[in-house]
């Protein structure tokens, strides 16, 4: 018995010392620590922290001086991180999924512990089923892929209007159908990158005045080599309502919005296409007949119709009735030309001596078109005799 109090005295000692001396009991001291010899480098391995949703890390600082700026610093150009070889792994991404972090510095190195604002398992859902997404609209064209994506948020989810529990991410967007400008940007930025269309997360400003304007977000997406400003949300119209006012454009075609943050760079300005991309004028209208298919049924109807009444006034004028045709001077009939005169055989032969002025009756006849009917006498061929 004396024994088991013996261990159990020691087991709680050593745990007193672990704590006192502020190594982690949860082995991730005992893990290999990643080197730091930079911001950068210390952006990319915490990027992997945040996406492997490991709560604690120590990193092993190559300086001191570098060490007190990261823990001084904090995550203030963080957001501004972009990783072209992964850009999914880009802290100006990442970033909205960490609630707070606490950055220590001592003996042991440089400690990182990360509050997040959802479990593991949500987020590892939500990365599943954006996968999983991006593959489904995947296009033959480049231009396609960021169509289908631009209508596919848009068909599928509406601005949050809440102001005070608005979802900011594209996980609480997908979640609940309704998200406002960063979760609509986010969701973009994640698609189109899973797909291999290089886009980024635009900061800034929104609105008629300017700077004075509030704060928004949306995207800039490169095709064929050129950039072009692309916001979702403003071409929201709400349910299905998808515009194109804000897609693929210019600056100079890209009204109240200012850029802010690295992307405010005049260098940046000078990389984005001078010319908006050639929207097909047809695609402006898609959403309209798509919503309002009887509309487009009425205006086929019409055009139909107006095509059926056209041709009856290209047709000969012929009047006749069930058993009898009558031919009117200065009309024509099958036999005959519209002056009565030099016209083609008819069932009597050339009718060349009709006078053009008499008017004459004529029977229909399923053989021959029409023709005159014999005088007193005269035999009929179309009548069968003994």
């Amino acid at each position: 018995m004396r024994k088991h109090f013996k261990a159990i005295w020691m087991a709680a000692a050593l745990l007193l010392c672990l704590l006192l001396t502020g190594i982690p009991a949860d082995g991730a001291f005992a893990a290999e620590r990643p080197k730091v010899s930079s911001f950068q480098d210390f952006y990319k391995e915490f990027s992997k922290q945040i996406h492997e949703r490991r709560s604690l890390c120590y990193y092993d600082v190559s300086d001191d001086n570098l060490a007190k700026e990261l823990v001084y610093q904090e995550l203030t150009d963080y957001a501004k991180h972009y990783d072209p070889d992964d850009p999914l792994m880009s802290g100006c991404y990442l970033v909205y999924y960490i609630k707070t972090v606490y950055f220590t510095y001592d003996a042991h190195g440089l400690k990182v512990l990360i509050e997040f604002p959802y479990n593991g398992g949500d987020m590892d859902a939500h990365f599943v089923e954006m996968d999983r997404l991006a593959l489904q609209l995947k296009k033959e064209t480049d231009y396609d892929t960021v169509k289908n994506v631009h209508d596919y948020l848009i068909d599928n989810f509406e601005y949050d209007t809440n102001t005070e529990m608005a979802n900011h991410t594209d996980i609480d967007g997908f979640r609940d159908k309704k998200m406002v400008c960063s979760g609509y940007s986010l969701a973009t930025y994640y698609l189109l990158n899973k797909l291999g269309i290089e886009t980024r997360i635009i900061t800034g400003f929104g609105g008629d005045t300017g700077e004075q304007s509030e704060n928004h977000m949306w995207n800039l997406v490169r095709l064929d080599g050129k950039w072009y400003n692309l916001d979702v949300t403003w071409d929201d119209g709400g349910g299905t309502n998808r515009q194109y006012t804000y897609f693929l454009k210019s600056d100079a075609d890209f009204p109240m919005h200012v850029r802010m943050g690295p992307y405010a760079a005049s260098s940046v300005a000078e990389q984005i296409s001078k010319e908006s991309w050639p929207v097909p004028f047809w695609t402006r209208f898609e959403s309209f007949f798509r919503k309002r298919w009887y509309v487009f049924a009425i205006i086929l109807g019409i055009i139909i119709y107006m095509i059926i009444v056209f041709k009856n006034r290209l047709r000969p004028p012929v009047q006749q009735n069930d058993d009898y045709g009558r031919f009117y001077p200065g009309t024509y009939a099958p036999g005959q030309n519209m002056n009565g005169k030099s016209g083609p055989q008819g069932p009597y032969g050339n009718m060349d001596n009709i006078n053009p002025y008499a008017e004459s009756w004529y029977r229909p006849s399923s053989e021959s078109g029409i023709y005159r009917v014999p005088q007193q006498d005269e035999p009929d061929d179309n009548m069968k005799t003994d």
